[in-house]
């Protein structure tokens, strides 16, 4: 009524849910006619009272092949709807697409305020990147406010390169090596094994030329073990 710009974020592959489930309520959602989409699959988190829940027995998580059908599902379904602009979310068209969460992915600055939160701004007058990373417990974070102190430190290239990495392969447009190096001062050749992203790309996991890489509709099925394979 009072919004043109909404977006529905949900969660699906939970514990006891079927594709048939997923497939109903997607079709719920998608007949709310809204222009934006954020569709994330469960992940059992370790430390988490989930994941001490499904240790112990008490819950049974979705198996593997069914989740990846189901994602796999999803993406087909959104194509006509809204197509995928990342790993997990999916827009009427670009103007559409979350500038909140696509800041995150192309590395732009955000500020971290209160418990757990973290933060990156980049200092023009320095060329340095600064981090900060509040600390997880409301007593911790309280005490570290009393005293005036801030968690903020330097990102070294490396670790900034490796960022950029994890975040840009999330998005179908992928990584622009020119706009990469731009970002962190480093190549993306020298983030990566060269060799493993070559076996990748002859798997369909990956497409490269020399403007840039992303990742195929087949390797998002799998980015985090693409992610860990190509990281030097």
């Amino acid at each position: 009524k009072y919004f043109d710009n909404v977006s529905c974020d949900f969660i699906y592959a939970t514990p006891g849910q079927t594709i048939e489930d997923w497939q109903a309520e997607l079709e719920d959602i998608v007949s709310l006619g809204v222009p934006h989409f954020s569709l994330y699959q469960l992940i059992v988190e370790r430390g988490t009272p989930l994941a001490r829940m499904v240790a112990k027995g008490e819950v049974a998580p979705v198996a593997e092949r069914v989740a990846e059908r189901m994602y796999s599902w999803t993406n087909r379904r959104m194509e006509t709807v809204c197509p995928q602009y990342e790993v997990s979310n999916y827009a009427m068209c670009r103007r559409l697409q979350s500038r909140h969460n696509v800041n995150y992915w192309v590395g732009g600055d955000y500020v971290g305020i209160g418990v757990a939160s973290a933060g990156r701004v980049y200092d023009v007058e320095t060329g340095k990147l600064w981090q900060s990373e509040n600390p997880k417990t409301v007593e911790k974070w309280c005490a570290m406010v009393d005293a005036g102190n801030l968690s903020v430190k330097p990102i070294s290239k490396r670790s900034r390169a490796e960022e950029l990495l994890i975040m840009g392969l999330r998005r179908v447009d992928g990584i622009n090596f020119a706009e990469f190096r731009a970002n962190c001062g480093m190549d993306f050749l020298r983030v990566v094994d060269m060799q493993r992203v070559e076996n990748l790309v002859r798997a369909r996991m990956l497409l490269c030329d020399e403007n840039g890489v992303r990742v195929t509709r087949r390797g998002m099925n799998v980015l985090d073990a693409i992610l860990r394979e190509i990281v030097v």
